[in-house]
């Protein structure tokens, strides 16, 4: 391997693991209610399972309130149901067609 192939592949694994590491402290409980909480939940949807950020939208109106709006209304009692089941298992309020979680 020449200089150069060592150096563009030292470069790929770095840019690897910032991005895992941007992932990871997505998800980390700070002061504020972050999407990053929930959008990787799995929620089994149409005979498969899916992330929860491919089946809603999910937005912060407050800082300590997730809402979750799926794309189709069919979903969901599916999508309570991940929500409820979930590691970060707060109080999960219904709605209407939307979810919203409070987050202590």
């Amino acid at each position: 391997m020449s200089r150069d192939d060592i150096l563009l592949e030292a470069e790929m694994s770095m840019e690897k693991s910032v991005d895992y590491m941007v992932h990871e402290f997505a998800a980390v409980r700070t002061g504020k209610a972050s999407p990053g909480l929930v959008e990787n939940v799995d929620v089994h949807a149409y005979g498969s399972t899916m992330k929860l950020k491919q089946l809603a939208l999910i937005t912060t109106p407050e800082p300590r309130l997730l809402v979750v709006q799926p794309f189709d209304a069919g979903t969901v009692p599916d999508i309570e149901r991940a929500l409820k089941d979930s590691t970060a298992n707060p109080g999960v309020v219904r709605r209407t067609s939307k979810r919203a979680r409070a987050f202590p």
